[in-house]
């Protein structure tokens, strides 16, 4: 019966080349099946469905994850939603992967939805590959990637690509913490080593470096992004155990758990005994004071101290009004400059006397500004990596430094935020 509805919709023919297009007989009976991806229901979506008429735009977005437990997915479905309404004769569905998918698996969910919508989105990298292959043999169907570059998504002419320089937000987060740390240890819970993390990890270690030159940053890539044997947890426990007070969780769920341990009050938190004094703790991607502590719901909200932002939701916005009006091919980067990274308040831990001192986060403003004006670049390789020989930066001079076309008072209230900070927490 699926078939039948895939060879009548005239979009699959078998006679199509199996070798160039991979559309077996397999691949064809899966097209409008659920075993692979199953629609999410989504409060104020435009939704597709069957009645939805025929001059209606359709954008399926493809995820594989929860948007309760995952904020980049939540904010890339936000950021859809806002564009994709019935205003702008759009309509939206939400696909999420069956768990433990296989790229096959990706590959068939990924042709089912491009033959029923005019443009697909795949949110995250993982989807990198299945829109590479599928991109190719749907040329009338537009393809958005998020985190991932347009070129490495196959680069055709019908595949648009955002990626950010999370290095940026992981930057301001670490100066944020370098100034917080007593133990001058700090420690990320990251999850897959894939450029995208290796930025955050790399941009916060040279923001608390910036601030704090003696300062250690440890960082722990789990290989995980969904807490498997709640290697989130463990892994910040150790850490902890070693003397970090600072948490830095960047990865999923697997981070998002670290963070919830590390600042809970409790003597046993996420299945694992708690111990000692608890750490401080940075959230990724969105502001999880407000998604992964319900906005001070839960234990250890107090103990947030900042989050690096990465505005997913603007991305996906962006590559819904691109198509909507004029869909332009290949990658856009999202940094400072773009207002496309930030830092998230404080919010319970704000305040002189408190975990965060208000000089840290004028700190973080004014290196914003410096990244946001062009004049400062933090010059990791778009993988991640320090360049061999660089440290970057080695210290807060790097921030606004006198060749900047930036404003002497600029430098002067850097230079008196640092002192104060200095001052306080005894540096």
């Amino acid at each position: 019966s699926d078939a039948k509805k895939c060879l009548s919709s005239g979009k699959i023919g078998v006679s199509k080349d199996a070798t160039t297009c991979n559309l077996a007989c397999t691949d064809i009976m899966c097209t409008f099946g659920t075993a692979y991806a199953s629609p999410e229901t989504v409060a104020g979506m435009a939704t597709c469905t069957d009645t939805t008429p025929a001059s209606t735009k359709k954008i399926t977005v493809m995820v594989d994850g929860d948007m309760s437990t995952n904020p980049f997915i939540a904010l890339a479905v936000d950021g859809a939603k806002a564009e994709c309404t019935t205003g702008t004769s759009c309509c939206l569905s939400v696909h999420k992967m069956a768990a433990d998918y296989t790229a096959a698996d990706a590959n068939c969910a990924v042709r089912g939805a491009a033959d029923m919508s005019d443009m697909v989105m795949g949110v995250g990298f993982a989807f990198e590959g299945s829109i590479k292959d599928v991109s190719a043999c749907h040329t009338g169907t537009k393809f958005g990637i998020i985190d991932a570059t347009a070129e490495s998504a196959g680069g055709a002419d019908n595949v648009a690509g955002v990626v950010f320089k999370e290095d940026e937000a992981g930057f301001l987060a670490g100066i944020i913490a370098g100034q917080v740390s007593v133990s001058k240890k700090l420690h990320v819970v990251a999850g897959v080593e894939i450029p995208p993390v290796k930025r955050y990890a790399d941009g916060f270690k040279a923001g608390v470096e910036g601030v704090c030159p003696t300062c250690v940053v440890g960082v722990t890539y789990t290989g995980d992004f969904g807490n498997a044997g709640n290697i989130g947890p463990t892994t910040a426990q150790t850490a902890m155990a070693d003397g970090a007070d600072v948490i830095f969780g960047c990865g999923g769920f697997t981070g998002s758990q670290a963070i919830k341990y590390a600042s809970s009050s409790e003597a046993t938190a996420i299945g694992l005994a708690r111990t000692g004094d608890a750490a401080w703790v940075i959230g990724v991607d969105a502001d999880e004071w407000v998604s992964t502590f319900e906005s001070g719901a839960v234990d250890g909200s107090d103990k947030v101290i900042t989050s690096a932002l990465k505005k997913v939701d603007t991305a996906a916005g962006n590559l819904v009004k691109g198509y909507l009006s004029n869909f332009v091919k290949g990658t856009s980067t999202l940094g400072a400059t773009e207002d496309g990274v930030d830092f998230a308040e404080c919010h319970e831990a704000c305040g002189d006397g408190q975990g965060v001192p208000d000089a840290a986060t004028d700190v973080a403003r004014l290196a914003k500004n410096c990244l946001a004006s062009g004049s400062v670049d933090l010059g990791l390789n778009d993988d991640g990596t320090v360049p061999a020989g660089v440290v970057a930066p080695p210290s807060t001079s790097l921030l606004c430094d006198s060749g900047t076309s930036l404003v002497p008072s600029l430098l002067a209230a850097l230079t008196s935020a640092i002192i104060a900070v200095v001052v306080q927490r005894g540096f």
